[in-house]
């Protein structure tokens, strides 16, 4: 993962905005960060914007997978969005784990169910 994922905290949300190109390795990276800003800002929903990837293999999504648990363990609601039609298919023919995905279309759908929820609080 060569550029950053940017981080963005609305209310009790937190949007990581991820880059377009993931590796698990830059994802391992992504997940250290977003677990010390869910313990050391009292988030209460994450939201993972994956409208900028363009590419993602099995691995990448066993290893985002494996994030929302973590972030779910940590007390956080998390969702991924965004995924792109090709991205969907591409999985989908590669037997990708992607029923274990938690996610939604947009950010806006997401934040409307975190607020459902009662994990978006102002």
């Amino acid at each position: 993962m060569s550029a950053q994922a940017a981080f963005a905290k609305v209310h009790s949300c937190l949007i990581v905005t991820l880059p377009g190109e993931l590796d698990v390795q830059g994802i391992g990276a992504l997940r250290d960060a977003l677990l010390e800003r869910i313990a050391s800002q009292r988030v209460r929903g994450v939201i993972l914007d994956a409208s900028a990837v363009t590419v993602l293999d099995s691995d990448d999504v066993v290893a985002l997978t494996r994030t929302l648990t973590m972030c779910r363990v940590l007390g956080a609601r998390a969702l991924v969005v965004g995924l792109s039609p090709a991205v969907v298919h591409a999985l989908v023919l590669l037997d990708a784990p992607i029923a274990a995905l938690d996610a939604e279309a947009s950010v806006e759908s997401a934040l409307e169910l975190l607020d459902d929820e009662g994990h978006y609080a102002a």
